[in-house]
């Protein structure tokens, strides 16, 4: 047993599937002629079982590659998403501030037009005045037409009658004229 003890068994594993046992000395007990004919059979079903692990691990492999390619898409995609949501926002801020622009203009083109209808008003009532005004001086004037054309033509009547008096004098006159001549 001693013998046993130090014998020194050395265990060489590759992944899971191959366990060896080997013993430095070269020769193999009771014990271990038992252990490695069942160890044999745990080994062969180690070596059928690695085979499927490995085969079980390349497919996790796979899988795993191909989860993290679809996860580089769908970042890919959301960075994508993020960037054109980016944009959108900006082009959003963008609208909202053409609309408050635009709602200002509107404003101050709604008081503009106010402040424009009050002058217009305003001047209105302006030309209203001057136009009564120049109604008010046309009829004056008018009527001083009428009153010169009145007086024109009554003075005309007086000359037109002095006249006649006048041409009648000088007829009187002639009249003497040749009665006297006559009376001589």
């Amino acid at each position: 047993m001693g013998d046993q003890a130090s014998t020194r068994s050395e265990c060489s594993t590759t992944g899971l599937a191959q366990i060896v046992c080997v013993n430095i000395r070269g020769g193999y007990s009771k014990w271990e002629r038992r252990a490695s004919m069942h160890w044999g059979g745990i080994v062969r079903r180690l070596h059928a079982c690695s085979f499927c692990v490995r085969q079980g691990y390349e497919e996790l492999e796979r899988q795993l590659k191909e989860v993290f390619k679809e996860r580089s898409n769908i970042l890919r995609q959301l960075s994508k998403t993020s960037r054109e949501l980016d944009g959108i926002k900006v082009n959003l801020q963008s609208l909202k501030n053409d609309e408050a622009s635009a709602k200002s203009d509107v404003q101050k083109l709604l008081e503009l037009g106010k402040k424009q209808r009050e002058e217009m008003k305003s001047l209105q009532e302006a030309f209203q005045k001057q136009l009564n005004e120049a109604a008010e001086k046309a009829e004056k004037q008018q009527a001083t037409i009428n009153f010169l054309k009145t007086e024109m033509e009554r003075k005309s009547k007086m000359i037109r009658d002095l006249q006649n008096e006048k041409t009648l004098a000088r007829i009187c006159l002639r009249v003497n004229d040749l009665v006297d001549s006559l009376t001589k």
